[in-house]
């Protein structure tokens, strides 16, 4: 499920205050300057979302030690916040492979920053793999999503998205198996997730989630 992912209930009283701007506007451009103001704080959010997730992922072994949390990253944040693993993955996999990425210009990625989450989370795959480096301006002035997508499908082929996804996936006896789009399997090795001590244990979350591995 996505809330993004579980959505928290706001108390009335917030809501009614936000709200109360509705009967005193005296003129259209008033509440179109509201709206985009909204907007503009959403994609803001997204991406702050996205830069502490991955802040957090990168110091996992260090919180859990210092502050006792026995609990894999993606399920403490899913505790806490409500993001599902699958989101929280796909964030923290967003922002390190294009903000903390130094093989794209600073310019280039300080730019990104004021793209839609929704058109950003299109780029890892490409971006990982140097597919991007002579399309960075024409992501930036793609006016919509869309057109971001049609770029990814240009310099990855005609196949859509999922035909092009890496799906790993880890057993439950640690046997790591891939295919790519709608291929077969193919076995790719073995990852103990229970090899002992604490920074096994951290660097095996590590893995998984920077790898986006699907656990059965």
């Amino acid at each position: 499920m996505s809330s993004y992912d579980q959505e928290a209930s706001i108390p009335y009283d917030e809501v009614k205050k936000a709200m109360s701007v509705v009967g005193t506007w005296q003129r259209p451009d008033q509440i179109v300057t509201l709206i985009n103001d909204i907007k503009r704080e959403v994609q803001i959010k997204g991406v702050m979302t996205a830069r502490l997730m991955h802040a957090l992922w990168e110091n996992w072994d260090w919180a859990q030690e210092e502050h006792g949390i026995e609990d894999e990253f993606v399920d403490y944040i899913e505790a806490e916040t409500g993001y599902s693993p699958h989101t929280t993955r796909k964030y923290v996999n967003m922002w390190h492979s294009i903000f903390n990425n130094d093989a794209i210009p600073e310019e280039i990625r300080t730019t990104l920053m004021g793209k839609p989450i929704k058109t950003l989370l299109l780029l890892p795959a490409a971006a990982s793999e140097g597919q991007l480096d002579d399309k960075w301006e024409e992501i930036i002035d793609a006016p919509s999503k869309n057109d971001v997508q049609q770029i990814i499908r240009e310099v990855r082929g005609t196949v859509t998205s999922s035909g092009q996804a890496i799906v790993i996936v880890l057993e439950r006896d640690g046997t790591l198996k891939a295919k790519k789009g709608n291929g077969h399997y193919a076995a790719l090795g073995y990852l103990n997730p229970e090899a002992p001590g604490e920074a096994a244990q951290a660097a095996f979350n590590r893995i998984i989630t920077a790898a986006g591995v699907v656990r059965k």
